[in-house]
This record gives C-alpha cells, structure tokens and sequence, in this order.
C-alpha cells in the first residue's frame, strides 16, 4: 500500500536509505507523486544522486509507483486550491493566488521556468508533481478577419523608421522581428527598437507570409508575470528585468518557437513540436525589448477571465530587432 509507505521505507527496500532525506528535501516527498512521470535520470542527477547505478535502482522500482493522472479538460470545474490539494501541495496555495493564478484556465500555461521564478516553488519535486498534473496544456485563439489588418504597412521604407517611433505608447505586434546588419548593442538606457536610427535593417520575409502561413523564431521563454498596475511599456521593461534576474542562475530554460502571423503568436516547445499556447493579435500590446542587451524583449497580454495583465519575456541568442506598426 504506496498510501502508507514513507520515502524512507520505500528507498530502505531496495538497500538505499541514504537517500532519503536527499529526495525528500528536494520534493520527492511522496511515493504517490514519484512515478515514472513525475521523475526522471535527469532529475535525480540534478539534485545529487551522482551514482549510475543507483538511480537505476531507484527508477527501476519508480516504475512500479503510480503515475501522477494528468488533468483532462473535465476537472475545469475544480478550483485551484482544490487541485493543489489534490496534489498534497496545499502550502503553494497563497503564492498561486499572490501571482494572479485564480483559475485552472490560466493554470494550465504554467511553464517549469515560471513555477521556479514566479511562483518561487524551488523543489523539483514539486515542480514535476504538477507539470505531470497539468499534461498537455493547449489554449485555443480566436479568429481574426484578414480586414482587421493593412498589410500594405509592410511595404514601407524601414530604414525611415525612427528609433523611438510608435515606443510611448502601447503598441500592437502585427509582424515578426526584423533583421539588423548592425549587430552592437545601443549604449542607451531609453527605449529602442533595437536598431541603431542609422542602421541599414531589413524585414526578411515576403509579406504573404503573415497570411499565408507564419514566421518562425526560436527564443528561450523565461516565463510570465503578474503586472499589478499598467503602465505601458514600463510595465514590460519592469518585467524584463525581474524575470532577467530571476533566471540568470537557471540552467534549464525552455527553448521555444515562437511562430507569428496575422493571428497572432503561438508557443511551440521546440522539443516536442507541440504547441502550448496561443496569443491573439488583439489581445498583445506593450511589447518592448531590454535596452541594456537587446537580447530579451518582452510583450503583455490580458486574460479575458479575470482582466488580470500578464507580461511574457523572451530571449535570443541573437541580438533581435522588432517593428512596430
């Protein structure tokens, strides 16, 4: 009966008590909560089980466990405080709400990264009991008319743009970033675009694309936050910086691909191809990147449920470079 049974007991059957205080204080906890699903080679190297053989071992008789039963769209119904309980995690239940995660809609979204830096759940045990919970997490976007939108602003002259041009106000993506031939950061604490005013820069797709199909960029998603009081593009630099500082010591940060279009913007975890989410084109403003690298950039969108406003932050491995319309 794994109800009953302790990590220590159930390590000791197989000759390796001495890990149990390790598992433990890492959030492997409980036996009902470390199925094959809910823990991995990986993880046990991670908090320090450094023997092969051992986690061998120990995934072995992890096989036999229950796997954590990932939510299906029926239990919307629960609330999130139940569903917390349901996983024996009822202490996180003030630092969900703190962050604006009221319901399981919203829930749902949550990424690694973000239960680490926004909820500031810091075992990984924990972490991997609800991602195992939460499953395959997909929100539908609404559709958008082709007359919502003029494609004819992508035929102007984008080296005309200024640098603070369309920045002091919410702005609205309605295409992807651009290139820049002039890689170096701006020495410039105000707002950019990313490119130098001077800068020969240059969209590099056909503008059927946004129709027709998308544009694709691979990014590391660094999570979202809570933005408690609007304050247009402030609030999104705001949100850099936290989430930049944040996950600065992170090794595993989720790669994605970010794929646009007339729509709007999707979320493709770049491993499994599988997409997470979706952010209508109305619903994305504020968008800015950080001055400082011009490698993170960063947008904000409203959840329709609650009102609340979320900003998600971005990085790249390149310097990046958007167009604002």
């Amino acid at each position: 009966d794994f109800e009953e049974q302790s990590v220590e007991d159930w390590l000791a059957r197989i000759g390796l008590s001495e890990y149990g205080q390790l598992l433990i204080v890492n959030g492997f906890d409980n036996v009902l909560y470390m199925g094959c699903n809910a823990m991995d080679d990986t993880d046990l190297l991670e908090i320090g089980v450094t023997n092969a053989s051992h986690r061998d071992r120990i995934l072995g008789v992890a096989k036999h466990l229950p796997r954590v039963k990932p939510l299906s769209k029926n239990h919307d119904d629960l609330t999130v405080d139940q569903w917390l309980d349901s996983l024996r995690l009822s202490e996180y239940r003030h630092s969900f709400a703190s962050n604006g995660y009221t319901e399981m809609t919203r829930v749902r979204d949550l990424w690694e990264v973000e239960l680490n830096t926004v909820l500031e759940i810091g075992k990984l045990g924990h972490r991997k009991r609800i991602l195992a919970s939460l499953g395959e997490r997909l929100r539908l976007m609404d559709d958008l008319g082709l007359n919502d939108l003029d494609f004819d602003k992508l035929n102007l002259n984008i080296s005309q743009l200024s640098v603070d041009e369309g920045l002091d106000t919410c702005s609205t993506l309605t295409s992807a970033p651009i290139e820049s031939s002039d890689k170096r950061p701006k020495a410039d604490s105000g707002a950019t675009t990313g490119a130098e005013s001077g800068a020969a820069i240059q969209w590099k797709h056909q503008n059927r694309e946004l129709i027709d199909s998308s544009c694709k960029y691979t990014a590391n998603y660094l999570g979202s936050t809570l933005v408690r009081e609007l304050r247009g593009i402030d609030s999104t630099r705001a949100s850099i910086q936290k989430l930049k500082l944040s996950t600065k010591n992170i090794g595993k940060i989720p790669q994605i691909m970010l794929s646009i279009s007339y729509k709007g913007v999707q979320f493709i975890d770049a491993e499994t191809q599988v997409m997470v989410c979706e952010h209508s084109i109305r619903n994305i403003q504020c968008i800015c990147q950080d001055s400082e690298d011009l490698n993170h950039f960063a947008y904000i969108t409203k959840e329709l449920e609650t009102n609340n406003h979320y900003c998600h932050v971005f990085s790249s491995n390149n310097t990046v470079c958007l167009l604002f319309m």
